[in-house]
């Protein structure tokens, strides 16, 4: 077909069989949005007299996508020489949620994880094929000319909370003026399931300078698939800095502090404290 002027080049990694359909619905999903996949059946003839094709391909590309099982029986210093490959690229490493918790692959992806962190180019995506499909999209669609959400000098704040933000908070916060000045909030109360938020949990994850999860009901699988949402943040971004995460917990609330590194943890008496912890952000 005729070439349009905004074609987008995707390189969908094909090394390892064990993702062939993956593969086929990430690059279908692609190709319906007019963009074109990397390596292809008609290119292959090319990569032939190709001394390193993945190179070839991804260089060509504006992102790449991996699986981690064609990563993981390399040795270390095999592995650092793939990872050091285009770092101008955009990468990402898809973990199938599905995958991660076979236990003969969780130690395996976790030490791959560890290894990735020094490549700032290449992100370890954890998530649902959907969500997937969303991540690469925006990464690969959005107009790089962000949309204003409103005033440019204003840090957003985005509030997850398990339990009902009462009137009286809601009102605190926005009639305060040293916040208001300061921050634009985004509160999504008495949450049960981000998913219900869809398109403005993800607007949110790219563009929000702080994450505030509100946790007051005894509820370890909430905070555990809250936590894994805003880890995911950084594959709708760009280059835009996370400021800051904070878990503000009901005191009696034991919070497993291994399973949610990054958070930093407030213990609180009830949500109003909200107000509190919003005001001490203004020196940072």
């Amino acid at each position: 077909g005729k070439k349009t002027k905004f074609e987008k080049k995707v390189f969908i990694s094909d090394k390892n069989i064990a993702y062939f359909e993956e593969r086929n619905i990430i690059k279908r999903e692609l190709k319906a949005y007019s963009a074109e996949i990397y390596p292809d059946e008609d290119f292959s003839i090319e990569a032939n007299y190709i001394e390193d094709p993945e190179l070839f391909f991804m260089e060509k590309c504006d992102l790449a996508l991996h699986f981690p099982d064609e990563f993981i029986n390399l040795n270390q210093q095999e592995r650092s020489k793939t990872f050091e490959k285009s770092p101008e690229v955009k990468r990402m490493i898809w973990f199938n949620p599905i995958e991660s918790i076979k236990p003969e692959k969780r130690a395996k992806y976790n030490e791959l994880k560890i290894q990735l962190k020094p490549y700032t180019n290449i992100e370890a995506v954890e998530s649902t094929i959907e969500e997937l499909k969303d991540i690469i999209k925006e990464n690969v669609f959005s107009n790089k000319v962000e949309e204003s959400t409103g005033d440019l000098n204003k840090k957003i704040i985005y509030i997850i909370s398990d339990s009902i933000i009462d009137k009286e908070i809601n009102h605190t916060l926005e009639s305060d003026i040293e916040i208001n000045q300061k921050f634009e909030l985004k509160i999504i109360s008495n949450v049960q399931n981000v998913t219900d938020y869809r398109h403005l949990h993800y607007q949110l994850l790219k563009k929000a300078d702080y994450f505030f999860l509100v946790y007051f009901k005894k509820n370890n699988a909430w905070l555990k698939a809250m936590t894994a949402e805003i880890r995911k943040a950084p594959g709708f971004r760009n280059d835009k800095e996370i400021m800051g995460k904070f878990i503000m917990a009901a005191k009696d609330l034991e919070v497993d502090k291994q399973r949610i590194e990054g958070f930093d943890i407030v213990e609180a008496d009830n949500p109003e404290m909200l107000i509190g912890e919003i005001k001490k952000l203004k020196f940072n």
